[in-house]
């Protein structure tokens, strides 16, 4: 059924100045390259979505993504600055979005400091 709504989705992402394709959860992996070959669209938002469990389980969809030209946008945070560090030495910094939450200023400061003189 995906089949039938890809010229749909290759003509709204023709029309899109950045397109982004939010692919949510363990059941639509199966689209995954299909939509990796549509060059109109630029940025993937993987959410794990409900059953999914951790986003740490899906590292190598991720670096698939990433492999393939795509930016990426890591849902389902913000996340933790343990868990951002932890994904931030398995995937590509370049078109990576990934929100990161502190418990305080100074923390989040530590954690761009260590960040950027990496």
């Amino acid at each position: 059924m995906f089949k039938q709504y890809m010229p749909f989705l290759i003509e709204r992402a023709t029309h899109a100045d950045h397109a982004i394709y939010h692919l949510d959860g363990p059941d639509a992996v199966a689209h995954l390259d299909a939509i990796l070959a549509i060059p109109e669209i630029g940025f993937i938002q993987w959410e794990p979505g409900a059953g999914g469990g951790d986003i740490l389980g899906w590292i190598e969809l991720m670096q698939k993504i990433q492999a393939a030209g795509k930016g990426l946008y890591v849902s389902g945070g913000p996340h933790p600055i343990w868990k951002a560090e932890i994904l931030l030495k398995q995937l590509k910094p370049e078109g990576l979005m990934l929100p990161v939450y502190a418990a305080s200023i100074d923390e989040g400061e530590q954690f761009l400091q260590r960040t950027y003189n990496n």
